[in-house]
């Protein structure tokens, strides 16, 4: 199956509209987020190079070894989503 990269831009539009219409006094709070980001990440982000990516990818999800990482856990959230999603800096 061919499915669009997640978008966190979508997704984050989404879930604001539902706040709006749930919850409009929280919402008014978060507005300034919501344009930061609509005028500072959104434009970029679906234009990054996407891959193969965890989707929740942190300690609490890895099965260590004495020296190393034995195994990664959790795969519920993987898919295609921008290269950047699960990189650490």
């Amino acid at each position: 199956m061919d499915t669009p990269p997640f978008s966190i831009a979508t997704y984050s539009r989404e879930l604001f509209t539902t706040l709006s219409r749930k919850n409009p006094e929280i919402a008014g709070r978060y507005r300034p987020f919501m344009d930061h980001l609509e005028t500072h990440l959104f434009p970029v982000h679906d234009h990054l190079p996407a891959g193969f990516c965890h989707g929740d990818f942190h300690p609490m999800n890895i099965i260590w070894g004495n020296t190393d990482i034995r195994a990664v856990i959790d795969w519920e959230f993987c898919g295609t989503k921008p290269e950047i999603y699960d990189r650490p800096i």
